[in-house]
């Protein structure tokens, strides 16, 4: 279950699906799959090459009473292609996602490659793309500058109406 929500493409349903899971009873006695949850509730980067050092062994071959060997078997087709859907799950949450969330008006591309080394500046921006498309992230790239752009410009009446609700609130 743990291995299936992972391999879901990032939105709002796979969120909360995947905090649910966190909470169920049964998963606390699977520790490693716990910690994998854990990797993708928090808002830290997460560097592939760091993430398969800790858990390929375990997510390749399962846990003696559990069935995760039929999620990622490396002779199929179908494993190999979910393989690489959690790996862009993996780099889509950092540092895409991540880096989106705290850098809330702009950084350069380098920048950007730099907070993950695993991919380089087209992998990148094709990461970027994918994610500002479905609407995940909002983000603008200025190539010629090298600059991603995360924050969206406003309209100034939209700022003004916007400062006049905060104010009645305060």
């Amino acid at each position: 279950m743990v291995l299936y929500v992972l391999l879901a493409p990032y939105d709002h349903e796979q969120s909360d699906l995947l905090h649910r899971v966190h909470q169920e009873k049964k998963l606390e006695k699977q520790h490693i799959y716990m910690e994998v949850l854990e990797c993708f509730k928090r808002r830290e980067l997460l560097q592939w090459t760091e993430f398969l050092v800790k858990y390929e062994e375990v997510l390749r071959e399962g846990m003696p009473d559990c069935s995760a060997t039929e999620v990622f078997v490396s002779d199929t087709e179908l494993g190999k292609h979910q393989w690489e859907d959690l790996r862009k799950r993996v780099i889509e949450h950092t540092p895409i996602r991540v880096v989106a969330q705290y850098y809330t008006r702009r950084i350069t591309m380098q920048r950007l490659i730099r907070a993950n080394l695993t991919l380089h500046a087209q992998e990148s921006e094709e990461f970027l793309t994918q994610l500002v498309i479905k609407k995940t992230i909002y983000a603008r790239i200025d190539r010629p500058a090298g600059v991603v752009n995360f924050r969206e410009v406003k309209d100034p009446n939209e700022v003004l109406n916007e400062w006049s609700r905060n104010l009645s609130n305060l």
